[in-house]
């Protein structure tokens, strides 16, 4: 018995160091790559979807000021095209003004008014974008991490404030 127990350490020793080599490298377009190597491609690309200012926000949570998360299914997102913003998200809270029926709330598209960013900290870019339609004026406030997270945080003139949480798409490309 003891003579089988430094072979059965040995045995379990390969498994193990092949499971981590395993993990540790992944195929992209057939070129194998480590976790460091994808996650600085992630970085660039989301560094170049935000440079080109054409991205969209996919969202999975909201949180609103009076109620308790809630996680929303897909579809939900906030997309800038350039000089546009598509805003489909969903909203929970109180209103202090709105058309009869509700209104649009947070599903609409217009033109941004103003739109400015800079960083925090060294991996989490802020972007503040102003907008307006017939029903309020809106300012998001979008803070994105170096690996694509994001938090979206809206606030409008006749409604509370809400917060969203989320990632880049990171194939929401440019038409070409």
């Amino acid at each position: 018995m003891k003579d089988k127990e430094p072979m059965r350490k040995i045995i379990l020793s390969l498994v193990a160091a092949l499971v981590l080599i395993g993990c540790a490298t992944t195929m992209e377009n057939g070129v194998k790559m480590t976790k460091a190597e994808r996650r600085a491609q992630q970085i660039a690309t989301v560094r170049e979807v935000l440079n080109d200012r054409y991205y969209s926000v996919e969202i999975d949570m909201m949180h609103p000021q009076r109620y308790p998360s809630k996680q929303v299914n897909f579809g939900y997102s906030l997309t800038i095209h350039g000089d546009s913003i598509y805003s489909y998200l969903p909203y929970l809270g109180r209103a202090y003004r709105v058309p009869y029926g509700g209104g649009k709330a947070l599903h609409f598209e217009a033109l941004i008014d103003d739109y400015r960013e800079g960083y925090l900290k060294d991996n989490i870019r802020r972007i503040e974008i102003l907008t307006h339609n017939e029903e309020d004026r809106y300012l998001y406030v979008v803070e994105v991490f170096e690996t694509g997270s994001a938090s979206v945080y809206v606030s409008c003139e006749n409604r509370e404030h809400i917060h969203y949480t989320g990632d880049i798409d990171m194939d929401h490309k440019r038409p070409k």
